[in-house]
């Protein structure tokens, strides 16, 4: 019989545009990272490109969190 308590391994996708404001993109990544069951997996796809705010953001998240 299968360990009902067992969780499952999940990815998240999550989508950012050029004209998003940067506080709002790091406030969404840290809460990704900070969840009680945290992803395996984390994909941001980037529409239009990413200005250099956003970029930040994003690299400072995978610096903090130790993402490859």
């Amino acid at each position: 019989m299968e360990n009902k308590t067992e969780l499952q391994p999940y990815s998240v996708l999550m989508s950012v545009y050029s004209g998003e404001k940067p506080e709002f993109f790091a406030q969404s990544l840290e809460s990704l990272y900070t969840q009680t069951y945290p992803a395996d997996e984390i994909v941001v796809v980037c529409d239009g490109g990413l200005n250099e705010q956003l970029d930040g953001c994003l690299s400072n998240t995978a610096k903090s969190s130790a993402v490859s």
